[in-house]
């Protein structure tokens, strides 16, 4: 029981930190807010921050691991494509100033983790689709990380007037049919607005 409560105070204080950084970033460049700045603004400790992030960089990895965790890495396990893309989408949208300043700079792929998301999938398909990954899937999952990636740093950098419906239907159609058909039946069905 005490672990929970560790681990939800944990959680708390880091989305409080990403808040800050995302209220931060409309009014200084990602480059010129420093460390002390965001502990002003999450009325914590250099040392506080300092427990949960190595530094500013760590913080918004954190929030792209998060939001990939709620949702696209539950493809093939409670989300479809469509599904998948859209929750991770709308969690990231509200840091849509913190993202795009970053991405002004800094390579989204840094961030995005393209490997972890590579080995999500693999992980996915062979554990709980209990197929092999191919030669040919390893391109179709290559190619669709590659393209997951760019397409959301295109729509953070640009602020184009695309909706998240429309970005996570850009993205779903990058995916090869193959892949496709192979995870976008989710082993847990009707999970989708749940979580």
């Amino acid at each position: 029981m005490r672990a929970d409560s560790e681990a939800l105070k944990e959680a708390s204080t880091k989305q409080r930190i990403v808040e800050a950084l995302t209220e931060l970033v409309q009014d200084t460049s990602f480059d010129k807010i420093r460390v002390s700045d965001i502990c002003e603004k999450a009325y914590i400790s250099k040392a506080t921050l300092y427990r949960h992030f190595e530094n500013k960089y760590e913080i918004v990895r954190w929030l792209f691991t998060k939001s990939c965790a709620a949702g696209v890495d539950l493809i093939g396990i409670d989300y479809n494509w469509f599904e998948g893309n859209i929750v991770t989408t709308r969690m990231l949208q509200p840091h849509a100033d913190l993202l795009s300043s970053i991405m002004q700079k800094e390579d989204m792929a840094a961030f995005a983790t393209t490997r972890q998301r590579y080995e999500t999938l693999v992980s996915t398909i062979c554990e709980v689709k209990h197929q092999e990954v191919t030669t040919e899937l390893e391109y179709q999952i290559t190619a669709y990380v590659h393209t997951e990636v760019a397409l959301v740093e295109h729509w953070f950098r640009m602020r184009e007037n695309v909706s998240v419906r429309q970005l996570c239907d850009y993205i779903v159609s990058a995916v090869a049919e193959p892949l496709f058909d192979l995870l976008n039946e989710p082993e847990h069905t009707g999970n989708f607005g749940t979580k």
